[in-house]
């Protein structure tokens, strides 16, 4: 079973990747639509205001679907960082198509 949109996944996501960022570390969220993302952008808790350093600490990376993520796997050893958290939002959406 998959769970519907608007339930504040992207959101837990993207809080969970500020907090450690702010600890220094770079992070990786990979995330299928960018048009999502900026229409509307993850909530986050009241009072919470991320330092500018975090917020330079979290790269963001798309793709539509499992090859372009496999590819993407492959290359990061040629990234200019190294993310010490990848994170990845709306995984099984990647690999519908194959589950159908």
């Amino acid at each position: 079973m998959f769970l519907e949109y608007s339930r504040g996944k992207t959101s837990l996501l993207y809080q969970y990747a500020i907090q450690h960022a702010e600890k220094g570390k770079s992070v990786l969220f990979i995330s299928k639509d960018k048009n999502k993302l900026r229409s509307s952008p993850p909530l986050l808790p009241i009072g919470s205001d991320p330092s500018t350093k975090a917020l330079k600490n979290i790269h963001f990376n798309f793709v539509t679907n499992d090859e372009q993520l496999r590819k993407l796997f492959c290359s990061i050893h040629l990234m200019n960082f190294l993310p010490s958290l990848i994170i990845i939002d709306d995984f099984s959406n990647l690999f519908l198509k194959q589950l159908r």
